[in-house]
């Protein structure tokens, strides 16, 4: 027989998940939607898991991907805290320059990445590209110069430079401001498409009464909550689970992994 255990030393209900449920549920917000904030499954509950339940309750790589993703959570959110864009390095820095010096040098391997634009910059390079194609499209630009700039060209020089330096500034916090509303809408298309399919896996039809039903508990032992309904099934092989409870594990289908 299945034993139920406790989930979480802040669940006040009384056990009703077994570990080898609770452990595919970890699975599932780790591997599926990265969320290091893990939830007992009970819908009445919702309590966080602490670290060492976490542990206790699933494999050691999935615990090793658990700590990861919690490291690298709490560097996130570090003010001045980059990532190295080189693909084969994982490691990241604080770069208290920001904008003012956006090229930062990884002190674990070495590769240079533009902080303000969030890019690689190529071996080789001293410079952003992007940065670098701002820059040249200013210098670029004709201008007519004043009646004071062309009677004191050091003049003339320094207020070309202000001007370039401003209109730059300008450019890069527009570049910039573009570029969150993409990530954002990126991000919004990849959270909608990652949420149909958790639906579309988390839900099926009640063999009674055919009404939809969402999976947010972790047992596969489910109940329909329809009005006037209340039936008991096996969410995997959709068996009955009065006749499962009556005469054993004997009345899964046979294909599924509780039959016995």
């Amino acid at each position: 027989m299945t034993q139920l255990i406790q989930i979480s030393i802040n669940c006040q209900h009384e056990n009703n998940i077994c570990q080898e449920c609770i452990a595919r549920h970890i699975e599932h917000e780790l591997q599926d939607k990265g969320n290091i904030e893990i939830r007992c499954p009970d819908e009445k509950c919702r309590s966080v898991l602490t670290e060492d339940y976490v542990k206790k309750l699933s494999s050691e790589t999935i615990f090793e991907r658990y700590q990861k993703l919690s490291l690298v959570s709490a560097l996130s959110q570090i003010d001045d805290f980059y990532w190295c864009l080189n693909p084969n390095c994982d490691s990241g820095q604080i770069h208290y320059e920001g904008d003012a010096a956006p090229i930062m040098t990884c002190q674990s391997c070495s590769k240079k990445t533009c902080v303000m634009h969030s890019l690689p910059i190529p071996d080789g390079s001293l410079s952003c590209p992007q940065c670098a194609n701002i820059t040249e499209t200013f210098d670029n630009e004709p201008r007519e110069p004043t009646t004071s700039q062309r009677t004191n060209p050091q003049s003339s020089n320094k207020t070309l430079k202000q001007i370039q330096q401003r209109k730059l500034r300008q450019t890069i916090a527009i570049d910039n401001s573009q570029k969150r509303q993409d990530l954002q809408k990126e991000k919004n298309r990849q959270m909608e498409e990652k949420s149909k399919a958790y639906i579309d896996s988390m839900t099926k039809k009640c063999p009674k009464c055919n009404a939809n039903i969402e999976k947010n508990e972790g047992c596969d032992h489910m109940m329909c909550r329809a009005p006037r309904c209340g039936y008991e099934f096996c969410w995997l092989c959709f068996a009955d689970y009065d006749a499962i409870r009556i005469n054993g594990n004997k009345y899964h289908n046979p294909t599924c992994k509780y039959y016995a």
